[in-house]
C-alpha cells in the first residue's frame, strides 16, 4: 500500500436549539445544563497505537526466530507474508485513529437506500450520530440517546463518558468498532488480508478484505475517513458507503431538536 500523507470553540454550545419560550422549571436545572458547555479535550490516542506498535513488534520477532531456525522455505515467506499483513492493518487503523482528532462531518448511504450521518468537532470535542431512526451525540455535558426524529423524538441524557456504541441494527457502525476489529483480525492466524486501491466518493481509499474468520471489509479515505464497510457486526449485516465529506461540522448536529422529548438522567 504506498505511503500517502495525513492531514494534520469556547463558551458553551447549545445542545439544544433556540425555544419561542423557556420551560418552566427551577433555573440550574439538569435540562438547562444541556445547553452545553466546552468539553474536555479527548484523551489521545496513544495506548490504540502502543498496543499496535507491540503487536508489530512482536510480529517481527516471531518472523525472526523462523526465519533464523529454519531452512527457507514457504513458511518463511508465508511469515513475512503475514508481517506484511500486520503493517496493512496498523497503517488502516492508524488513519481511522488520527481522524478522532480532525473536524469533519461524512455522509453515508446505508443498506437499503436509507442515509447516516456522522459529524466531529474539536472545538469542543464531540460526535454525533444520526440515522433514520435515531442519533446518538456525546459530549463532556451529556450522553444523549434519542429514539425517533422530529417531534416524535424522546431523547434520554445521561452523565458523560458512557458507553458511546450504536447498535448494529442501525446501519451504522463506528469508528471505535472498526478499530476494535481490525485489532482482532490483526491477530488472528486463520484471517487472510487481501489489499486493494479505490476512490468513493471522489476520494481515494484504501481497503481491506479479512478473509476468514469474521469477515468484512473496510475502506479508509487519506484523512482517515471510514469510506466504506461490508461485514456482520452483533450478528446484523452492516453496509455503509460514502457519499458526502466535508471539512466542518454543524451546531445543529449536536444539539438535541426543540420539539424533542428530552429525559434528564444525570444526577443533580
Amino acid at each position: 500500500m504506498p505511503a500517502t500523507p495525513r492531514p494534520v470553540r469556547a463558551g458553551r454550545p447549545p445542545l439544544r436549539t433556540a425555544r419561542p419560550a423557556p420551560r418552566a422549571g427551577r433555573s440550574g436545572s439538569p435540562a438547562a445544563r444541556l445547553r452545553g458547555s466546552p468539553r474536555r479535550p479527548a484523551a489521545p490516542h496513544a495506548d490504540r497505537r502502543q498496543r499496535w506498535s507491540g503487536a508489530l513488534r512482536t510480529a517481527a520477532l516471531a518472523v525472526a526466530l523462523l526465519t533464523g531456525t529454519t531452512a527457507c522455505t514457504g513458511l518463511d515467506r508465508a511469515s513475512a507474508a503475514g508481517l506484511a499483513d500486520e503493517a496493512l492493518v496498523s497503517e488502516a487503523a492508524d488513519r481511522i485513529a488520527a481522524a478522532g482528532a480532525l473536524t469533519w462531518t461524512t455522509t453515508y448511504r446505508l443498506a437499503g437506500g436509507a442515509t447516516a450521518r456522522v459529524a466531529r468537532s474539536q472545538t469542543p470535542p464531540r460526535v454525533a450520530y444520526t440515522w433514520p431512526s435515531g442519533s446518538l451525540i456525546s459530549t463532556s455535558e451529556a450522553l444523549i440517546r434519542c429514539a425517533g426524529a422530529g417531534d416524535e423524538a424522546v431523547c434520554t441524557a445521561t452523565s458523560p463518558g458512557g458507553d458511546e456504541s450504536v447498535p448494529a441494527s442501525t446501519g451504522l457502525v463506528t469508528p471505535a468498532a472498526i478499530l476494535d476489529m481490525l485489532e482482532a483480525a490483526a491477530v488472528d492466524p486463520g484471517t487472510a488480508v487481501v489489499p486493494r486501491e479505490t476512490t468513493i466518493a471522489g476520494r481515494y481509499a484504501s481497503c481491506l478484505r479479512f478473509d476468514g474468520g469474521t469477515g468484512f471489509e473496510v475502506c479508509v479515505t487519506v484523512e482517515g475517513t471510514v469510506a466504506a464497510f461490508t461485514g456482520t457486526v452483533d450478528g446484523a449485516q452492516v453496509e455503509m458507503l460514502l457519499t458526502d465529506y466535508r471539512v466542518g461540522s454543524d451546531e445543529a448536529d449536536f444539539t438535541v431538536a426543540p420539539e424533542a422529548r428530552l429525559d434528564d438522567r444525570r444526577p443533580s
